[in-house]
């Protein structure tokens, strides 16, 4: 469709997180050069986020999948008058992940 999604990945959690010591995985939608071709906000999209555990032993392995959709009204968290998937320009920050 166009969007553009990044993934961050943080080993040992985040310092702002209540699981410090804990592996944290988040998606967010980076600007495009296709921003004004899409529909915003981008609701109803679907991400899969799989981590997969390369055990050698097979009984050992726990790989997990988790399926995510966003929801067009949800908003930013304390910023109340935002809609958390609404077009990136609107709604975000700089981040060099999404380069």
């Amino acid at each position: 469709e166009g969007y553009a999604f990044a993934l961050q990945l943080y080993p040992h959690g985040r310092n702002s997180s209540p699981y410090v010591n804990y592996m944290g995985i988040t998606f967010h939608l980076c600007s495009s050069p296709n921003d004004g071709l899409l529909e915003w906000p981008a609701g109803h999209r679907q991400v899969v986020l799989s981590v997969l555990d390369q055990d050698p032993d097979v009984i050992h392995r726990m790989s997990l999948s988790r399926s995510f959709t966003t929801d067009p009204n949800q908003l930013v968290y304390g910023k109340n008058d935002t809609l958390q998937w609404d077009k990136p320009s609107i709604t975000g920050s700089f981040s060099s992940f999404c380069n």
